[in-house]
């Protein structure tokens, strides 16, 4: 409704007239299904100017990692599950081949609510079938799933954007990738549509703890790499979800 995008750009205007170019992107991320792709990118490129600044940097020990300029999340919703650092409503855990398969993710305790669990059941089947193609052979889902790296820059584009350095791994597949896959079918990170045009089959595998930090993760990735070095991390790479058995 026109009453809705007249909102969403007033926030625009607003946050981008104040300086806050936090407020900004977001406000233009939130906007984006009201407005045209041409006023989305003139709002970017108000943003962009706004912003103009020295690259943003992050030290490790001696060696400096810049920011890559290409990148931008302004059109996606990684921003926002970044800035609410809120866990995904619908996640369970499964523990298959257990009597009560099905628990709570907090507390690990079984689930008893019959919706639940058949909402579950019905995610775990169709996971099944959409996966059949590629999981009957070993060698098959293994191309399949090396397929599923994700380019260096983007990776440290993403990590500067959303500030996730000092999060620990368990956060960023709880409070980001769980929350960003849900609404596409539960999918692998690296199949949702605003980050699959930065994969493709990686030459370098990450073996990284979920409790350390992520920032120690990216560092260990970008080191002594051009930007086109494509890095294979689990939590991208692997469906985050009950049904994951094969990957």
């Amino acid at each position: 409704p026109p009453f809705l995008k007249s909102q969403k750009v007033s926030a625009i205007e607003a946050a981008l007239e104040s300086g806050h170019e936090r407020e900004a992107i977001h406000a233009i991320s939130a906007a984006t299904p009201f407005i045209t792709q041409a006023e989305r990118l003139a709002f970017h490129a108000r943003w962009a100017a706004l912003v103009e600044r020295p690259t943003p940097t992050m030290r490790f020990g001696e060696e400096v990692i810049s920011r890559p300029q290409t990148m931008s999340f302004a059109n996606t919703p990684l921003l926002a599950h970044a800035e609410t650092r809120r866990p995904c409503p619908e996640a369970v855990s499964f523990w298959s081949g257990h009597t009560n398969q099905w628990r709570d993710i907090a507390t690990n305790e079984p689930l008893h609510d019959v919706e639940i669990v058949r909402r579950e059941e019905k995610y775990l089947l169709s996971v099944g079938e959409e996966d059949a193609e590629t999981t009957s052979d070993p060698a098959v889902h293994a191309s399949f799933l090396r397929n599923r790296g994700v380019q260096v820059d983007w990776l440290l584009a993403l990590t500067f954007d959303l500030d996730l350095w000092t999060w620990p791994t368990y956060e960023v597949v709880n409070f980001l990738v769980k929350p960003a896959t849900m609404t596409h079918g539960r999918c692998r990170f690296a199949d949702l549509p605003f980050v699959k045009e930065f994969t493709g089959p990686a030459t370098i595998m990450i073996s990284h703890c979920w409790g350390g930090k992520w920032g120690d993760l990216v560092a260990a990735a970008c080191a002594g790499a051009s930007c086109d070095r494509i890095v294979w991390i689990d939590i991208f790479a692997v469906r985050q979800w009950p049904g994951n058995s094969a990957d």
